[in-house]
C-alpha cells in the first residue's frame, strides 16, 4: 500500500510508496497528496482506483 507519512524533515514533508522506490519531498501536505495521487494514477492504476 502506498502511503503519505506526515513527518517533516527541516520543513519538508516526505512521502514514499510501499509498491516501488518512489519518494517525494514537498513543502505542504496538499502538494504531497497531489504528488502521491499523480504517482498512483501513473504507476499503480489498480491501487489508485481503490483509494
Amino acid at each position: 500500500m502506498c502511503n503519505i507519512p506526515s513527518h517533516r524533515q527541516g520543513g519538508l514533508l516526505t512521502g514514499r510508496c510501499d509498491h516501488c522506490e518512489w519518494q517525494a519531498l514537498t513543502t505542504s501536505y496538499a502538494e504531497m497528496v497531489k504528488t502521491y495521487q499523480d504517482h498512483l494514477r501513473a504507476d499503480h492504476p489498480g491501487v489508485w482506483l481503490r483509494t
